[in-house]
């Protein structure tokens, strides 16, 4: 796609992300989709509508139909992003059990990794299931700060665009940064589990298409390197798994020890920490395609 087309397409992403995510605002509202205060771990005041991942799911159905060229691997991604997103988006209005949704992001992950046209080993692409499934919830996890999960994902987004020129991050950094209007830095709208799941899912999807496209032949490098790619969110789902294992609790329990609540706790705003956090992904998102690039040559 030319230069001119595709900054034309972003421009329209863009435009998507921000109409539709105030429609959903809209439809949060009358359909009481909305995420109450109350709570110590929520630092937000009042009630929150919290349906913002539906423009993000119905525009990332359009960007796929769109497509130059498509392929299984596409479909895969629409419909294991659609497994995705409507299961969150129940959880959202009815709360779901976690192991009900951690199979359906396992079976989402094996769809989309079964269709990566790369001719890759069975380990490797055991590796890149986990890594997606595990990715899933980790944007799940992080998404606690006005901002943060969608400024992590744009800013993804921006650096696998650089290092990948892949068209399909265009309209996924369109539509974030045009979301990300209503949810900072006052929240207007949260993504919810099905927005943030959702993500989570399409960025490690598509990672994990370039990862096996560069022929590494390792299954030690490639889990090297999803690790590191794996970023601020893959940290913190990790610390807070060891950390509630060490407390004797359910690694699926909510808490208020994540490093984005830490921050705010040690007297950094919203705006500091958020900075904070994004600056960490991208230091780590640039190693990790650095690594790849040394790896792959």
């Amino acid at each position: 796609m030319s230069s001119w087309k595709t900054l034309i397409f972003g421009l329209f992403a863009i435009m998507w992300g921000f109409g539709a995510t105030g429609l959903s605002v809209q439809l949060s509202r009358r359909y009481r989709i909305v995420d109450p205060s109350g709570s110590a771990r929520k630092i937000h005041e009042g009630e929150v509508p919290r349906g913002g991942g539906v423009a993000l799911w119905l525009g990332v159905l359009l960007s796929i139909l769109l497509q130059p060229e498509a392929s299984s691997f596409s479909a895969s991604l629409a419909f294991g992003s659609s497994f995705i997103f409507i299961v969150g988006y129940i959880d959202d209005m009815r709360s779901l059990p976690p192991f009900l949704r951690l199979i359906v992001h396992l079976t989402s992950a094996c769809i989309v990794v079964y269709a990566i046209p790369a001719p890759i080993a069975l380990l490797e692409r055991a590796i890149l299931v986990f890594w997606v499934t595990g990715m899933t919830s980790a944007f799940n996890l992080i998404d606690g700060l006005n901002g943060l999960l969608l400024s992590i994902f744009a800013a993804s987004a921006v650096l696998a665009l650089i290092w990948t020129d892949q068209w399909a991050w265009v309209p996924l950094l369109g539509m974030a940064l045009g979301a990300l209007w209503w949810n900072f830095p006052e929240a207007r709208t949260f993504l919810g589990d099905g927005g943030s799941t959702l993500l989570g899912f399409l960025y490690a999807s598509l990672i994990s298409n370039y990862v096996a496209s560069r022929g590494v032949s390792s299954a030690l490098a490639v889990l090297a390197v999803v690790a590191i790619l794996g970023g601020i969110p893959l940290i913190d789902t990790l610390a807070s798994i060891v950390r509630r294992l060490a407390e004797h609790r359910s690694p699926f329990s909510p808490d208020r020890g994540h490093i984005h609540h830490r921050l705010i706790d040690s007297g950094l705003s919203c705006g500091a920490a958020v900075a904070t956090l994004v600056g960490l992904h991208v230091f780590c998102i640039a190693c990790g395609f650095v690594l790849l690039n040394h790896i792959a040559g």
